[in-house]
């Protein structure tokens, strides 16, 4: 089935549970309602914690486990961990609060099948730890969580984003790139690997790195290289990145800057410009920060925010690709 079409399909038949759940609720209406809004989600997640820790333990990316079923997992020394004893499968945002918002749409004549597409945009599961969990809980974000992504910065939880660095010891993993119907493997700035799959089944196919690489153009930044950072955090889902809004000359909101995680390199804690896709012809995906040869480090940078609410830099041109 055609991708977006099914998207449209899923779509239509959450517009006919929702109305018939407002104005018709039986039993059985409600069952339904109840478990699609349970089985809806795009790609998997993974905490940063969470993903290390079963990866160290079973040598497999916890990104590719189906969520629903129970699983008895082996591990790399023989032994077997119950999955769901040591983790869960959050949903981020609770299935009750995206209920609510269909019905209160339905309820004020807003509901269609383009206003549930964009919501099924940004249905996601994060595999966390149960300690992570527990933190979600005791902060109130068990059912009450109206921003995921708040909840998750205020509980210290980190989505896992893949290392640049392609000396890494981690394989590399998923980044959402367009939700709900494709993921981009990003490896170093001169290749990028890239393959679709299909986020809707219910046991997610193992990837196959078959992607063909391709060599991106030089960028140069002319007089586009000066930002505005804001002491304002929002989560920049192409690049799978917390950090803070980042505009450029123009006032445009073009990144966030977060900070550079690869422990083995020479840039590790140092702010790095994650881009929106809509501005990665023009800047490219990733960008180090530095300001006359010398790195700005992530703490620093967030000192300077905390302090002064805004930072203004010219950062030092990108060479090459």
């Amino acid at each position: 089935m055609n991708k977006e079409r099914e998207l449209d399909a899923l779509a239509e038949v959450l517009l006919i549970l929702t109305k018939e759940f407002v104005e018709n609720p039986t039993v059985a209406i409600k069952d339904a309602f109840k478990y699609v809004l349970r089985e809806i989600v795009t790609p998997i997640l993974a905490s940063e914690t969470a993903y290390r820790d079963f990866y160290n333990k079973t040598g497999k990316d916890i990104q590719s486990i189906d969520w629903r079923e129970s699983h008895t997992i082996n591990t790399k020394n023989g032994q077997s961990i119950s999955l769901h004893k040591e983790y869960t499968g959050d949903h981020m945002q609770p299935c009750n609060i995206f209920k609510s918002e269909l019905v209160s749409a339905y309820k004020n004549k807003q509901l269609t099948v383009d206003f549930i597409k964009n919501k099924l945009k940004n249905r996601y599961v994060c595999w966390i730890t149960q300690e992570e969990n527990k933190r979600l809980n005791a902060l109130g974000y068990k059912n009450n969580r109206p921003d995921p992504k708040k909840a998750y910065q205020e509980a210290g939880i980190v989505i896992y984003c893949p290392p640049v660095n392609e000396n890494s010891s981690f394989p590399e993993t998923n980044v959402i790139s367009e939700p709900l119907t494709k993921k981009c493997i990003k490896t170093t700035s001169n290749e990028q690997h890239e393959k679709c799959e299909d986020h809707i089944t219910r046991e997610i196919e193992s990837l196959q790195k078959n992607a063909q690489p391709q060599v991106h153009k030089a960028i140069t930044y002319c007089s586009k290289n000066t930002f505005v950072f804001k002491n304002e955090k929002r989560f920049n889902k192409e690049r799978n990145r917390y950090g803070f809004i980042t505009l450029d000359n123009e006032g445009r909101l073009v990144a966030v800057a977060a900070m550079h995680k690869d422990k083995r390199g020479a840039a590790y804690g140092q702010a790095e410009l994650c881009f929106y896709d809509e501005f990665k012809e023009e800047f490219g995906q990733w960008r180090l920060v530095a300001i006359n040869k010398e790195r700005l480090s992530f703490h620093k940078l967030t000192n300077i925010l905390e302090e002064n609410g805004s930072y203004e830099a010219t950062i030092d041109p990108r060479k090459g690709s």
